[in-house]
């Protein structure tokens, strides 16, 4: 049977590595001591729209992650590369 963009889009963010990027963003703003609503007032979005994205319910594009990881201080360079070797274990264990 074929697979229409809503089925690719779920994949994708039930993806283990976009898991792991979700989770590992949600700590960095724990850690920076920053509740959901005070990062969601710097981005100027509702409380909601990091709500969504640290429970995988939304998908994070380019532009939003350049503007979290600014936001929490991260270089999003260094954030790639972490993700990039979660990306790799994941496959190597499938």
């Amino acid at each position: 049977p074929s697979r229409g963009l809503g089925d690719v889009y779920k994949r994708q963010i039930h993806a283990e590595p976009y898991k792991c990027l979700c989770a590992f963003l949600a700590e960095r703003r724990k850690d920076a001591g920053l509740s959901q609503h005070e990062l969601a007032e710097r981005l100027g979005r509702p409380q909601s729209f990091i709500a969504k994205i640290e429970k995988c319910e939304r998908r994070l594009d380019v532009l939003e992650f350049l503007d979290i990881t600014q936001s929490l201080d991260l270089n999003p360079c260094d954030v790639l590369q972490v993700m990039r070797s979660v990306a790799k274990k994941s496959k190597s264990k499938a």
